[in-house]
């Protein structure tokens, strides 16, 4: 399994829009780059956050990546940011 989420369709030519390998480039680049991923629920979403969390961690050390542990008992959360 690939994380294959290309941000420019279709995917055969656009392949720099991939965005692990556009993430990458901005992180060679010398920017960090902080990436917080849902803990995956199977009913409501069938992804693998898990992997997800591996595959970008090992993309570029200057790609953090962050996953929700399942400590909760609510099976649902979300991200919320206020800005003033």
């Amino acid at each position: 399994m690939r994380l294959r989420l290309y941000l420019r369709r279709p995917p055969k030519g656009n392949e720099e829009y991939r965005l692990d390998r556009l993430l990458k480039r901005k992180a060679c680049e010398g920017v960090m780059i902080y990436i917080v991923i849902y803990k995956n629920v199977s009913v409501a979403l069938p992804l693998d956050s898990q992997h997800t969390r591996d595959w970008m961690h090992n993309v570029h050390p200057n790609i953090i990546v962050q996953r929700h542990a399942n400590l909760t008992s609510s099976p649902f959360w979300a991200h919320h940011e206020v800005s003033n």
